[in-house]
Formats: C-alpha cells, structure tokens, sequence
C-alpha cells in the first residue's frame, strides 16, 4: 500500500527499497498469504479509497508482485491451535 500511495509517510523508502529489485522477478523474491492479502485490502480501502485497494489487489492477487501461498481451513486451525497454546 505504501508503494501506492504517494502521500504516505514511508512512499520513498518503499520505492527505494522496490528498486534494489529491478530486474528480478518479484514473485521470486517476495511470498505471502491470501489471508495478508485481504487484510492489506482492507487497510487500502480505509486509507485510500476503493481505487487504491483494487490497485493493490491487481498487484497482489494476480502474482504481478508476489508469489500467494493459498491456506486451507486446516492452516487457519492449526495458526489458531498455535495462538491458543501460547496463552
């Protein structure tokens, strides 16, 4: 989102940072989660409006930026067991 969003506080260390990747194939490089994803979406829409999450969404779910590992309702469970064991 802050790659997007050029009024943000931390744009131009983004982009710096973006840019010591060029060249090189993001997906290769960067991995997340569907569940990320969503929650990136949402802070977009709250801080941007509905264009900068659907921008962020073309970039992300569609493997332009990063590579999306897809979890299961088993996933989720075993994240929560683990949450939970930690109490």
């Amino acid at each position: 989102m802050t790659l997007l969003c050029a009024s943000d506080f931390y744009h131009e260390p983004a982009k710096k940072a973006l840019h010591a990747y060029q060249g090189l194939d993001l997906r290769e490089s960067f991995l997340t989660t569907n569940n990320v994803i969503l929650e990136t979406l949402t802070v977009a829409r709250r801080e941007g409006g509905n264009s900068l999450a659907v921008e962020a969404g073309e970039l992300l779910l569609f493997g332009k930026m990063v590579t999306v590992c897809r979890t299961t309702a088993d996933d989720e469970l075993a994240a929560f067991q683990y949450l939970e064991a930690a109490c």
